[in-house]
């Protein structure tokens, strides 16, 4: 795998691929050897962006940093070799950058990559994309965990749910033996317990809050404004009203209510229908 390839496979857009192969032969061989080895190291991820950020001096899209990172991605790829995890997963698991661009030039008109500091997870292989859903190896309070995340193109009907979450089983039983059988939990504004209030039974996010068992709320937190809205920053009166999510949240809002979020557990054997 080199650089070329990897940036027509993760299917980055055409003037972002075009940045990345002009700009990385700038960066220092010394210096990104010596950088991005703390990228690798869960303990020192926010430091290793940090000094990377320092280095690459002004990047106001993101686009330095994100060309860097897919130089560690490659180094990635070796690594899912030596583990023996197929490339389909590593290109699907990689396809964040290209999620987040787009999210970004949505938002934006133009192409940006505002979350350098979450794709250490996919680099030092901590996460995986398997089918809809992405899984990260977790210790919580010294118990290991699988946390869920929610891609903004996930497939959430429940037949694609549970063919994730029976391969997310099989993945980690073969390559990390340790997680094969753990707990899975989520955290998000998805799994916000009033949500059952707004939206009909048969919706699909209704469909994903319902087999969790909720441990925990978070009634301030404003995580759903940038899933829901794209941003966090627009006036109430201003939020966009192009779905039935957007205009049942937003007038939730405009009488002082929130949607917060919630943490919850996956129950046994779930999407089941």
């Amino acid at each position: 795998m080199d650089l070329k390839t990897l940036t027509e496979k993760i299917e980055l857009p055409g003037s972002v691929k075009d940045f990345v192969l002009s700009y990385t032969p700038e960066i220092d061989r010394e210096k990104y050897e010596s950088l991005s080895k703390a990228l690798f190291q869960q303990s020192s991820w926010e430091k290793g962006c940090d000094e990377v950020k320092a280095y690459l001096g002004d990047d106001p899209e993101g686009l330095k940093i994100l060309s860097f990172m897919l130089l560690c991605a490659l180094e990635s790829y070796r690594l899912y070799q030596v583990k023996g995890i197929g490339e389909e997963i590593y290109i699907d698991t990689m396809k964040y950058c290209t999620r987040t661009l787009n999210e970004y030039h949505r938002v934006y008109g133009r192409y940006g990559y505002d979350s350098a500091w979450w794709f250490p997870r996919q680099i030092s292989l901590y996460l995986f994309r398997l089918g809809s859903l992405e899984y990260e190896m977790y210790i919580k309070d010294g118990e290991k965990l699988l946390s869920i995340h929610i891609p903004s193109d996930a497939d959430m009907n429940a037949s694609a749910l549970r063919k994730s979450w029976l391969q997310a089983r099989s993945f980690f039983r073969e390559f990390y033996p340790d997680y094969g059988s753990v707990p899975m939990f989520c955290s998000s504004w998805l799994l916000y317990p009033e949500l059952q209030d707004i939206l009909p039974g048969s919706s699909k996010i209704i469909g994903f809050l319902r087999e969790f068992s909720i441990r925990s709320v978070d009634k301030e937190s404003r995580e759903c404004m940038k899933w829901i809205f794209g941003r966090e920053d627009i006036p109430l009166d201003q939020l966009p009203e192009k779905s039935s999510l957007q205009r049942s949240v937003k007038a939730l809002m405009l009488k002082g209510e929130n949607i917060g979020e919630a943490y919850g557990i996956l129950k046994d054997d779930p999407w089941t229908e």
